[in-house]
């Protein structure tokens, strides 16, 4: 099955790319004077960030000489490239870019956003998998709904945004309220007893505040920050490579560790053999217990 959908994923692209092999909407621009060692900066900037934020705690975080060369080599990187692009004449995204409203907010947007769902698709994993015993196929079953909801929150932001005008203020407030749908019901409904449908409208909302990133988008494009096309890659960095959601998760996974580890103190005080209760249970099953 797998490598049905591959072959045909691969001819759906051959035959797409022989259709408009000839087809150009707008005159051709030629690739000269692109900064292309500050955009390999860049990504290697990106690449060093995930990596710490994804294998940090696996590595226990600075007594790790791998997440120490990263972080190191990020910071190296990031000033070069900052330095650089003080005195070249094109560089890859100007240093006053990073000052402009639309960049900062579009990241701290982003950075909240990512905080906020981080620990809820942990959850929703657990709940589906572990709890109610779902199965592969029946938890990928929901990506159609998700798929759904995000298919009509773009229906739904073209006929308001882009046709009746609705102010980004508007369209953010709808895509947090969804948000904030989905985590409500995640965190204070969910039951061991409850349908397979049930789960349906908070997948949708989740589904649906992906609109929030065409927004973004179009509010960098609108903002007059850039003076080319390839700066617009400062949203690609935020939205597509999703180092914002690596460092919430990072976050959130450091800080439910410590809160873990000193509930494991606080409650396993008394679980000795001193306590008649747990005095004749063995030392793996009461550790899972306590788990």
């Amino acid at each position: 099955m797998h490598w049905f959908i591959i072959i045909l994923l691969l001819i759906l692209m051959l035959t797409t790319v022989w259709i408009f092999r000839s087809y150009r909407s707008m005159p051709k621009l030629p690739l000269l004077g692109v900064d292309w060692l500050g955009g390999l900066m860049w990504g290697l900037i990106v690449l060093c960030i995930i990596f710490v934020c994804v294998y940090g705690e696996h590595y226990d975080w600075c007594h790790s000489v791998y997440i120490r060369a990263a972080t190191v080599a990020g910071l190296v990187m990031l000033l070069l490239n900052l330095w650089r692009a003080s005195f070249i004449r094109h560089p890859y995204i100007p240093n006053q870019t990073w000052m402009c409203r639309p960049v900062y907010l579009t990241f701290i947007l982003y950075m909240v956003v990512d905080i906020f769902l981080a620990p809820s698709h942990l959850f929703e994993h657990i709940y589906m998998g572990a709890i109610l015993g779902y199965g592969e196929l029946h938890i990928i079953s929901y990506n159609w709904i998700i798929l759904l909801g995000s298919v009509l929150g773009a229906v739904f932001s073209y006929f308001t945004f882009a046709r009746r005008k609705w102010k980004y203020k508007t369209m953010t407030l709808l895509a947090f309220l969804s948000i904030l749908g989905y985590l409500m019901w995640f965190y204070f409904y969910i039951d061991y007893n409850l349908p397979k449908a049930s789960m349906y409208l908070p997948l949708f909302l989740r589904g649906g505040w992906l609109c929030l990133d065409r927004h973004c988008l179009s509010y960098f494009s609108l903002s007059g920050a850039f003076s080319s096309f390839l700066q617009c890659s400062v949203h690609s960095i935020a939205g597509q490579c999703r180092f914002c959601r690596a460092i919430g998760a990072a976050i959130l996974e450091r800080g439910l560790n410590v809160v873990m580890k000193k509930n494991v103190m606080v409650l396993g005080a008394g679980l000795d053999r001193v306590n008649s209760v747990t005095a004749y249970i063995q030392p793996g099953p009461l550790y899972g217990m306590l788990q």
